[in-house]
């Protein structure tokens, strides 16, 4: 995920370090939110 976001960036003629950064911290933060209520739901 981390390497094909600035390649799609870079086609849309947009600069992916300004892009990339704050993207693919909140897809990490969603992702890490997921999998601890999963667990938590798992486990109770």
């Amino acid at each position: 995920m981390g390497a094909v976001v600035p390649l799609v960036f870079r086609c849309l003629e947009i600069d992916p370090a300004v892009v990339s950064g704050p993207l693919i911290t909140t897809l990490n933060d969603g992702l890490s939110l997921r999998l601890y209520l999963g667990i938590a739901t798992f486990f109770f």
